[in-house]
């Protein structure tokens, strides 16, 4: 074979490769202030909060371990995923939230695409939230993309389909980073007892700052952006 025909048949199989070549992230944002993100695969802890990129498909599930979870996510809210070039219609990634028992809702979980099909995904944020698979024929709740080398956001304590960026981050930006309550709060009692709470009327439900409420001195005031708004803390002193 010449030197020529060796190098075009070169080309032709790089270029191929080009092609065919196959990536995915999928990417963590835990709100919440505890627990640990857990991205499992094939039976073992690829993540722990870290953006994990294969250059094949990724199946598999994720959840926040906050020590009350079995290590298949258990007791606990849980995101299955598999992430695929279509091959065929209809054979891209699938992504849904379970709370099929032995699964039950822990944490607000939610999980948005992104780099394709962006700000499509599903917010559970109740354990009567309906966008989550409850009996094994709930098939509604699935969602699907049928882009080549899609993302996934994964967030706890927050709605991934409503980050403006989908690009998330394995800790909070600094800007929306709350702190326990002994430092400030708005000094409001939490429905459940015994926290305070910021109002996220666009939000949903109050969210929880974990800490004990105590009767404070308001000395100053602070805004935080959170769902979209203008949240006023205070700072005890």
């Amino acid at each position: 074979m010449s030197l020529t025909l060796v190098t075009a048949f070169a080309a032709v199989l790089f270029a191929t490769a080009g092609v065919n070549a196959e990536t995915h992230t999928v990417r963590f944002n835990n709100q919440c202030g505890h627990g640990t993100p857990q991205l499992i695969l094939n039976g073992a802890v690829v993540s722990t909060g870290q953006d994990y990129t294969s250059n094949a498909p990724i199946s598999g599930i994720a959840y926040l371990q906050t020590g009350d979870c079995g290590f298949n996510g258990e007791e606990c809210t849980m995101v299955e995923m598999t992430l695929i070039n279509p091959t065929t219609p209809g054979g891209g990634s699938s992504t849904d939230i379970t709370l099929i028992a032995p699964h039950a809702f822990s944490v607000q979980t939610s999980f948005s695409y992104f780099n394709g099909c962006d700000n499509t995904g599903a917010n559970c944020a109740s354990s009567t939230c309906d966008t989550a698979f409850f009996q094994p024929n709930d098939n509604q709740v699935q969602v699907q993309c049928e882009t080549n080398n899609v993302d996934l956001l994964i967030s706890f304590c927050s709605d991934a389909t409503q980050d403006a960026s989908n690009q998330g981050s394995a800790r909070p930006p600094a800007r929306f980073q709350l702190r326990r309550s002994a430092d400030f709060s708005e000094g409001k009692p939490h429905p459940s007892g015994g926290r305070s709470f910021v109002d996220c009327r666009t939000c949903g439900e109050p969210r929880p700052i974990f800490g004990r409420a105590r009767p404070r001195r308001l000395v100053q005031r602070r805004f935080v952006q959170r769902c979209g708004l203008r949240v006023r803390l205070c700072l005890r002193r």
